[in-house]
């Protein structure tokens, strides 16, 4: 991800003019009187506008004498980076910490609230009936999701495009919108199936299914979360869910199971190393194993292989 420049100090009713004239018809308010900082990077292209903001703690309204004149309807995609935000639309709030994302429809009336020192990224679509930014909106909004999977690319995209500016030609920056809708599209579809898999399984059978996977990949250098997630047809959240009862993440899992395994295998394999028995199960660092296993169980792996 591309920084900003440290913001500088403002007129922030200069600024706020900035952003409606280049970006969007927003009211600003600062938070304190004594005094604004902010530092954005504005783009704008065919169907889309982007934006980068940083600024000192803040609020935006778009009033609904300010929604009337628009004539086509915007989806907003707001990624938090740093700090906190609150959007308040439709008489709900939701809390955006940072690392996460959004959506919601810019063209109704709303109050965004941020943090001091917070920054985010803002990708304003033009939304048709029925079209895909509309579905987005349909099966998102109100929703505050971690910014990973399609979400975490399209933001490092679309930062990318908004950085590179104008040396970004023409043809390829009236792809922007379709390739944001294209990829998001396919995230939330993912998401409607993890979720049509998961209400078929009991997170007890869902956690027995992810123990017996990640048996069978013990020595396996990719075992991960994702991958475990991705094998069982299910989203990293449902897998975590299902494991919150037991008090250990998969990755915990992971490294437990490992670890037990290395433990048997030493007392059974004694022409393997310690070094090669922690390498085939994942521990590139013999050092780090080492402390792990005696963490885990109380003895070296020495000891251990000594029967001590």
């Amino acid at each position: 991800m591309l920084p900003l420049a440290i913001p500088a100090p403002v007129d922030a009713a200069a600024w706020g003019r900035r952003i409606r004239e280049s970006f969007f018809p927003l009211e600003l308010e600062p938070a304190s009187a004594a005094g604004f900082a902010a530092e954005a990077r504005l783009s704008v292209m065919p169907r889309c506008r982007i934006a980068r903001v940083r600024a000192s703690a803040h609020r935006v309204t778009m009033r609904p004498q300010s929604c009337r004149p628009l004539q086509r309807r915007q989806l907003k995609i707001l990624w938090l980076l740093a700090g906190s935000a609150r959007l308040r639309q439709n008489g709900v709030a939701l809390d955006v910490p940072a690392g996460h994302w959004t959506v919601y429809e810019a063209t109704q009336p709303y109050e965004l609230s941020m943090s001091e020192g917070a920054e985010c990224v803002a990708a304003l679509c033009e939304m048709d009936d029925g079209g895909a930014f509309d579905e987005l909106h349909a099966g998102l909004a109100g929703q505050v999701l971690p910014t990973e999977g399609g979400a975490a690319v399209v933001l490092a995209a679309v930062d990318a495009v908004n950085a590179a500016g104008e040396r970004f030609s023409p043809a390829s920056k009236a792809g922007t919108a379709d390739f944001i809708s294209s990829l998001l599209l396919q995230d939330l579809q993912f998401r409607q199936r993890c979720a049509t898999a998961t209400r078929r399984r009991t997170p007890e059978a869902l956690l027995a299914e992810a123990r017996r996977f990640v048996l069978l990949n013990l020595e396996s250098p990719e075992l991960s979360p994702d991958q475990i997630a991705a094998a069982l047809n299910v989203c990293r959240r449902s897998l975590y869910l299902a494991f919150e009862p037991t008090g250990e993440t998969p990755q915990a899992l992971v490294q437990r199971l490992r670890l037990e395994r290395c433990r048997d295998l030493l007392g059974r394999a004694p022409a393997s190393s310690i070094t090669e028995i922690a390498l085939d199960h994942g521990f590139s660092d013999p050092a780090y194993f080492a402390r792990l296993f005696r963490r885990r169980f109380g003895i070296t792996p020495s000891q251990c292989r000594a029967g001590r």
